[in-house]
């Protein structure tokens, strides 16, 4: 699994969602959200999204082959479900306190589906607030556990 490592699953299954419509390009480990729609795609910091778990399988979809949404199901680890798992995180850290709330975090320079944005770091651009989680635990100035 690319830079996803899962820590503790609280007994729970992998979950089948619906995939988006158009271009698909997701990695095993990236995070994915829930569109306006209630479809599945690559997470971004994006008005009415919410975060939907990390994906534990590749989908690679050309857009001319995913003109109607739900075509393509993808498992994932589901938020909400007592997991927790590593994550990259956008911007460099020193530390990270257990309970701050980890947002999709992305700025020009580090877009990546698979990083995470802390509350605290001005470095990442947070408009939309679309929330993963809470640190769960500091790992390194790169990495953090966070609980989903």
């Amino acid at each position: 699994m690319a830079n996803t490592k899962v820590i503790y699953t609280n007994g729970c299954q992998f979950k089948e969602i619906e995939m988006a419509s158009g271009a698909l390009d997701i990695h095993q480990g990236d995070n994915i959200n829930y569109n306006s729609s209630g479809y599945g795609k690559a997470s971004s910091d994006t008005s009415g999204e919410v975060f939907a778990g990390v994906a534990m399988e590749e989908l690679k979809v050309a857009s001319a082959d995913n003109g109607t949404a739900g075509t393509y199901k993808l498992k994932i680890i589901p938020a909400g479900a007592g997991n927790i798992v590593r994550r990259k995180l956008g911007a460099t850290r020193s530390t990270a306190l257990p309970g701050t709330d980890v947002y999709i975090g992305l700025s020009a320079s580090s877009p990546a589906a698979n990083e995470v944005a802390l509350a605290t770091v001005s470095t990442n651009t947070i408009t939309n607030n679309v929330k993963v989680g809470k640190v769960f635990a500091f790992v390194s100035t790169t990495e953090a556990d966070i609980a989903i």
